[in-house]
């Protein structure tokens, strides 16, 4: 059985899916680097970020379960999380990094 999804439909699942990856999580500041902050969750590092460069480190675990799940390719999936970042914590304009 086939189900059609509209695109706004398919941008929700995904946006919650994102919410269930990366919520909740605990936030760490470096006391050496005030710009540099990170997100564990169950004890592993899921985000890195930088707010003076505008830039974000993905665990890969994370962005290989979204581009799997979705069928997406890594641009899309690197695009749907800076717009989740963005709607949900106001990171606007930003770069991805894996490595």
């Amino acid at each position: 059985m086939k189900y059609i999804i509209t695109e706004q439909q398919h941008n929700k699942i995904i946006d919650k899916f994102i919410s269930f990856q990366f919520e909740p999580h605990d936030v760490e500041k470096s006391p050496k680097y005030p710009n540099l902050f990170f997100w564990t969750k169950n004890g592993e590092r899921i985000v890195a970020g930088n707010t003076e460069h505008k830039s974000v480190w993905i665990n890969p675990q994370v962005l290989d379960t979204l581009t799997s799940m979705f069928d997406m390719d890594g641009d899309e999936t690197a695009q749907a999380i800076i717009k989740w970042l963005d709607d949900h914590y106001g990171f606007g304009d930003i770069d991805i990094y894996t490595s």
